[in-house]
């Protein structure tokens, strides 16, 4: 015999299945989860990047493989993600394949990430003011190379 009766909506929640050491919730509803300090922590650090490195941003990045360690390519932020690494970049001179139709995707930390630096160098400096032991970047192989000037030839 069912019977019917009123009762205040506060009163209910959704069914909890126990049996067969199932713990879950039935139905499609399901309890909304408190993020933990660290994925919040993750977001805010996620979005203070997007600031920092926002999507379609040109950015160079510091490379760490044998070969071209210290030297820095140019790329695209493609995302900005709560994750770690937390920045998806495509890079401009690094190819998926041998035809080089593909340009080469992957996550990168932001400690290896930089932006571009301005299109001219500062005001005042110019190549014949430099003097031996100068940090100074190299273009050579389509990167960036932090080198030290020893003299002018």
């Amino acid at each position: 015999d069912e019977s019917e009766e009123l009762v205040a909506l506060e009163h209910l929640r959704p069914a909890w299945d126990w049996s067969r050491g199932k713990r879950c919730w039935q139905g499609v509803w399901q309890p909304e989860r408190k993020k933990t300090p660290k994925e919040l922590k993750a977001e805010e650090e996620a979005a203070a990047l997007a600031k920092l490195f926002p999507v379609g941003a040109s950015v160079e990045v510091l490379q760490r493989e044998a070969g071209y360690a210290g030297s820095w390519f140019s790329g695209t932020v493609l995302e900005v993600a709560p994750q770690n690494p937390p920045l998806h970049i495509r890079y401009d001179e690094f190819y998926e394949d041998d035809e080089q139709t593909q340009p080469l995707t992957e996550w990168v930390r932001d400690r290896y990430v930089r932006p571009v630096p301005p299109g001219r160098a500062p005001e005042g400096w110019a190549l014949e003011g430099l003097g031996a032991g100068d940090a100074v970047d190299l273009r050579y192989e389509d990167g960036w190379w932090e080198v030290e000037f020893i003299k002018h030839l």
